[in-house]
């Protein structure tokens, strides 16, 4: 792993020291953080983001789906963190395990599932948001143990899971239960950033992605129809001088999209080390990994206008919520539809549990409930 700085979170020596974990003692010689991603490596919910929808739907060919985009926000984590000589391992539990909670169809239907959870007519504590089911399904609705839910996990990675994104109003305690298991602390919600230099990383990592991807898949997609309209940021007009001798387009785009990434890492990592330099004691309570100011060039923006906005993602987001909210309701209704082991959990935390049915399915399992909700076959007396 080469050396550490002082601020890195390690084991034997470092700036946070992890959680001890109540758990009989390993034969092997991996540490908490490699556990805990090997843990949410083989885990159900990580396999299912190969088929959730990142913008574009996920059975459409060499578009980001939530896999693909948590790959990238694990690379370009463990990059950020070698150059501020960080725990890389850390860095990489947090950004595997960050989207576990994300919805099919992408952020359309966390929006509808957060509705659907502050509609008062149905009996649902809190709310809905992917960053808290991600840490429900890290804690609860894993299950790796005989006698207990979850994964057993770090603090130091759940707390980076839940604040990889901004935080809500919303009770962490009452989304997630009771801490499963014993001698694991919870998550102080007081501190909004989160408590390890890995964990912000990881935060900064996923808009880096988010912002480089989608600009690709947006192009590719013919939404954004042409790359020299980009040329209205100045930022990425920029970037785009330094392929304007590359005559093929697919190869202009991937180095216009390789040097944007380049340019945000390297950007992140200057500004960082300046705000290391302020850290006081030994506990971390803001933000310091952060880009230099100006950093996004209205990027951001220029994504939901033209991309997040265009009328064929919108279209097909509303198709999704409608989607979802008819399946809610059919299987409120008459939960007797549920999988027995979903229908077990509803018994114990009623509506919640068709709430994290949905959430954890994948785009095509969706599709699946839906048509045999309301599209049943021929039924026959054979």
């Amino acid at each position: 792993m080469g050396k550490y700085s002082k601020y890195a979170s390690i084991k034997t020596k470092g700036f946070l020291l992890d959680q001890v974990r109540k758990e009989k003692k390993r034969d092997d010689n991996r540490d908490d953080y490699e556990r805990d991603r090997d843990r949410i490596i083989h885990s159900n919910a990580f396999r299912r983001l190969e088929f959730k929808t990142q913008v574009h739907l996920s059975y459409e060919d060499h578009y980001r789906k939530r896999l693909t985009h948590t790959l990238e926000v694990m690379q370009i984590s463990r990059r950020i963190a070698r150059e501020l000589e960080l725990n890389e391992v850390l860095a990489e539990a947090i950004a595997l395990g960050h989207d576990l909670g994300h919805t099919p169809f992408g952020h359309a239907v966390e929006d509808e599932l957060d509705s659907i959870c502050k509609d008062k007519d149905n009996c649902i504590k809190g709310r809905f948001a992917h960053n808290y089911q991600s840490v429900r399904v890290v804690d609860k609705l894993e299950e790796k143990y005989h006698d207990e839910p979850g994964l057993n996990l770090t603090l130091e990675v759940r707390d980076g899971i839940l604040k990889h994104t901004n935080l809500k109003e919303i009770s962490l305690k009452e989304y997630v239960g009771e801490i499963p298991h014993k001698g694991q602390e919870n998550i102080d919600t007081s501190i909004t950033c989160p408590i390890t230099l890995e964990g912000q990383v990881v935060a900064l990592a996923d808009e880096i992605a988010q912002r480089t991807h989608d600009l690709d898949d947006a192009l590719q997609q013919k939404i954004i129809e042409n790359i020299d309209d980009l040329n209205e940021i100045p930022l990425l007009k920029e970037q785009l001088k330094k392929t304007n001798n590359v005559k093929d387009k697919s190869i202009r785009r991937k180095e216009f999209v390789s040097g944007l990434v380049k340019y945000y890492i390297e950007d992140a990592v200057n500004n960082t080390k300046k705000n290391m330099g302020k850290i006081n004691g030994n506990k971390i309570s803001s933000l310091i990994v952060r880009q230099s100011d100006g950093w996004d060039g209205r990027v951001k923006t220029y994504l939901k206008e033209k991309v997040y906005d265009h009328y064929k993602v919108r279209s097909r987001d509303n198709r999704a919520k409608y989607f979802i909210q008819r399946m809610f309701n059919a299987l409120k209704k008459d939960p007797t539809q549920l999988k027995d082991n979903t229908k077990l959990k509803y018994d114990k935390d009623g509506e919640r549990a068709i709430v994290d049915y949905i959430a954890g399915m994948t785009d095509r399992y969706a599709h699946k409930v839906y048509m045999k909700l309301f599209y049943p076959p021929e039924i026959t007396m054979e």
